[in-house]
């Protein structure tokens, strides 16, 4: 946090806060709601990706064929991503190889990447001490990259209980998205993520 610049007291006092814990704890609450089994779990517009087409490549493909398929809808009806989006909750409807569910999520409070009308939401259940969550970082961030304008990707902190240090990590994460560095706050926990303490959080 000090190396990124951050205001130190800030960042600390609101490590304490009972409200950071509790954003972690309503995400975990949501995970369980849908049934989220394990970690990282993907879903492009409220749908969950199928089987482990968590490969770059694969997941690249899903958007693409999305975005495809929103772009057309949305021009069509001269409807923004925002209003795609809750239309596409209210009907159920898609195409491409996803869960049937449809899932509506409340980024409140979320850390985002991307602007909130996208016509492409790609919101990303996972655990800062997770080897395979740390595998999608840098994916989805070239996928942002490649889609920016059209696509807005979600952070939702699901820490396994298995993973003792996991939560602390990602309360730290929403002191770190408070001052607006969490994205490559984030990606620094990931790297250092065998080693987890209040110092490391804090140097």
């Amino acid at each position: 946090a000090r190396k990124l610049g951050m205001d130190m007291e800030k960042f600390e006092q609101d490590l304490r806060k009972q409200e950071t814990k509790e954003l972690v704890d309503a995400d975990v609450i949501l995970g369980g709601a849908i049934s989220a089994r394990g970690s990282p779990i993907l879903y492009v517009n409220g749908r969950k990706m199928a089987g482990n087409s968590l490969i770059k490549d694969q997941l690249e493909g899903v958007v693409k064929k999305a975005l495809e398929e929103a772009t057309a809808i949305a021009a069509s009806r001269n409807i923004n991503g925002r209003q795609y989006y809750n239309e596409l909750i209210s009907r159920g409807e898609f195409s491409i190889p996803l869960d049937k569910t449809i899932y509506s999520f409340d980024v409140s409070g979320s850390a985002t990447l991307g602007p909130d009308d996208a016509l492409i939401s790609l919101v990303l259940f996972s655990d800062f001490q997770c080897d395979y969550c740390f595998s999608l970082v840098r994916p989805v961030q070239e996928l942002a990259d490649f889609f920016k304008g059209n696509m807005q990707v979600v952070f939702k902190h699901y820490p396994l209980r298995s993973h003792t240090h996991a939560r602390s990590a990602s309360n730290a994460s929403l002191c770190a998205n408070e001052q607006g560095h969490f994205w490559e706050y984030h990606e620094h926990l990931f790297v250092v993520r065998s080693g987890f303490s209040k110092e490391l959080y804090i140097e």
